[in-house]
């Protein structure tokens, strides 16, 4: 896909936490115009916990899935590697298109007499209109099944990349890739 997903995810009513964000929106509740001009961002275990579930929205349109970390190495591989993943931002000679709108991370709020009630959710947004952020479906390998982070991906303006295992508590922009 050339665009990030605007998809709309139904809250996770056990945990009350929001799915996805609009980029630069002030508050989680706006529905910014920044949603219909370069999609949406979604919270990570939005879109990879229980794949299994049957109860799970499928987020990418039937036909496509979520990219996993080998998707992501045969993107890199299209432009000719890591090196030029300038080729991946938006202008660049690939069709990828990768905006700058950072990653939102997100922490609770605890009531400080009942530490076990959240009180408020904080919403961060960071590296905007410095990185383009991107995650996939592959977790590390974790014999306790105890995952806490996800493997991720950012290429910054001067085209330079990072990839490796990352928190689970972001929102980022997602795309899908057309099944074989």
């Amino acid at each position: 896909m050339s665009q990030n997903l605007n998809f709309v995810v139904p809250i996770d009513r056990e945990l009350a936490v929001y799915q996805w964000l609009c980029p630069h929106a002030q508050t989680p509740y706006e529905q910014s115009e920044w949603c219909d001009q370069v999609g949406k961002m979604y919270r990570i275990n939005a879109v990879v916990e229980n794949p299994t579930d049957d109860e799970l929205t499928p987020i990418c349109p039937e036909g496509w899935r979520l990219p996993a970390k080998e998707d992501w190495k045969t993107l890199f591989a299209s432009v000719g590697g890591e090196q030029n993943a300038r080729e991946l931002r938006y202008g660049g000679k690939s069709d990828f298109n990768a905006l700058d709108l950072g990653y939102i991370s997100y922490y609770f709020v605890p009531d400080p007499e009942k530490f076990w009630i959240i009180k408020d959710t904080i919403f961060e947004h960071k590296e905007t209109y410095k990185s383009s952020w991107f995650f996939s479906t592959t977790e590390p390998y974790d014999p306790n099944h105890t995952r806490a982070d996800i493997w991720q991906w950012n290429t910054n303006k001067a085209g330079e990349v990072w990839a490796g295992y990352g928190s689970l508590n972001l929102y980022m922009p997602v795309r899908c890739v057309k099944e074989d």
